[in-house]
């Protein structure tokens, strides 16, 4: 009896699992890149919380981070869709900087293929760029269409 109802538990557990799925994709990193304007050993990358957005996703969490061994960097973190800049942050940071990208006021009817991008500056005025990362990021249609959106239309 024991273990009939060890085999249905397993067999239960594993259906829940298919119908709801956790959906987490995995969050995505960059790797290293030099930056030796910000010293010699210097290194940063581009973190995202996830790679795929839906509906009930909120905000799109991105950080940069540094080695420890960097200089104060001047930075502009931008959501950028195809065609037009969807959010920009500037500061400077010298270890790490996250930012929430907010996407309840999205409302489109189509994939969006977008990019978080973080441009790292010399200058405290964003002149002197040192270079910078990306990293690619999806979000599906989130209903509640708005026609204000169709001149959105994603370039694939």
């Amino acid at each position: 009896m024991r273990k009939k109802f060890g085999v249905v538990l397993l067999i239960f557990t594993f259906v829940i699992g298919l119908i709801f799925p956790t959906g987490s994709v995995q969050a995505a990193e960059t790797y290293p890149v030099n930056f030796p304007q910000f010293g010699s050993n210097c290194q940063v990358r581009l973190n995202v919380d996830k790679l795929r957005y839906h509906k009930a996703d909120k905000e799109v969490i991105a950080t940069g981070i540094s080695n420890g061994k960097c200089s104060t960097m001047y930075y502009k973190m931008v959501l950028s869709f195809p065609g037009r800049d969807y959010k920009t942050y500037s500061g400077y940071f010298t270890d790490s900087i996250t930012h929430k990208f907010d996407l309840s006021g999205l409302h489109q009817n189509y994939t969006i293929y977008a990019k978080v991008f973080l441009f790292l500056y010399t200058k405290s005025n964003y002149t002197g760029l040192a270079g910078y990362l990306e990293m690619p990021i999806t979000i599906f249609p989130r209903g509640d269409y708005d026609h204000g959106y169709d001149s959105w239309k994603p370039i694939e």
